[in-house]
């Protein structure tokens, strides 16, 4: 009896230790670091459609079936980006110049801060469509932050042409997460030194109406001018006219010792030629 109690014992303890081996063989937490997330597919079944992460727990009996079970993990961070900008509005040297207005008036410049932190909610259908894959996440992410750098500098560049500031920070906030849906972001926090549009707009205007007026007498200037280039053409064109008259017909030279109160004009010319032919 004794030696069949502990063999039963020692089979107890088996079971238990087995039951233990395939309970941590199946726990999908385990592998899973804090602010980890992952997406598993398995031959029999493929993509599983929830999310494993640290909070909960999940057990599978598929992870126990050999070469069957693979876990993509993905460390999903909080991610900072910070960049400043500085410049000056179009033209703004041309118009400080024809005002005489100093150039700081019409330059901006502007410091961002903010960061974002990938949605685990869209990592499988973003694994499944491509996107990126447990070795590219990490470039994904980086282009993704360089990439919004881009869409800010280019909105606020915008807004500060179409003097809209007073609600930038909420305005870009708005645009990031109308675009990037797959991102959560914090607040965005930005540092403006904004140039003065009211006194830009009224130096562009003066110069574009003293360009206009300055267009308008240069076009009355050349039409004058190729007036009096075309009349001196005439004149020209005469002049070698009557030449060649007087050389093929030396009698107009009498002609107009003659009749000395006759106009010598184009249509003379013509008169006097049609009549010679005639002759």
């Amino acid at each position: 009896m004794k030696i069949k109690s502990f063999f039963n014992r020692i089979l107890l303890l088996i079971i238990i230790a087995f039951a233990g081996f395939i309970f941590w063989l199946g726990w999908e937490q385990l592998e899973l670091s804090e602010n980890t997330y992952a997406a598993v597919f398995t031959k029999t079944s493929g993509w599983k459609d929830k999310i494993i992460s640290t909070d909960g727990f999940n057990w599978s009996f598929e992870k126990v079936i050999p070469t069957n079970y693979t876990i993509h993990k993905f460390k999903i961070d909080s991610i900072k980006f910070s960049y400043s900008e500085n410049g000056e509005l179009p033209s703004a040297k041309l118009y400080s110049e024809f005002t005489a207005i100093p150039p700081e008036n019409f330059s901006y410049n502007y410091s961002l801060v903010g960061s974002f932190k990938f949605d685990p909610n869209y990592l499988l259908s973003m694994l499944k469509d491509g996107s990126f894959d447990q070795e590219s996440f990490i470039q994904w992410q980086t282009e993704k932050t360089l990439e919004i750098q881009n869409v800010l500098k280019t909105f606020i560049l915008t807004k500060i042409k179409d003097n809209q500031l007073l609600t930038l920070e909420g305005a870009a906030s708005s645009l990031l997460i109308d675009k990037y849906i797959f991102l959560d972001f914090s607040e965005i926090s930005i540092n403006m030194n904004s140039p003065d549009m009211q006194l830009y707009t009224l130096s562009k205007n003066r110069y574009i109406q003293n360009f206009e007026a300055q267009s308008k007498a240069d076009e009355k200037y050349l039409v004058e001018a190729l007036k009096q280039k075309n009349d001196e053409q005439l004149r020209l064109n005469l002049l070698k006219q009557y030449g060649e008259v007087f050389t093929k017909y030396p009698i107009m030279i009498e002609y107009l010792k003659i009749d000395q109160g006759k106009l010598l004009d184009r249509a003379s010319l013509d008169d006097f030629i049609s009549s010679q032919n005639q002759k």
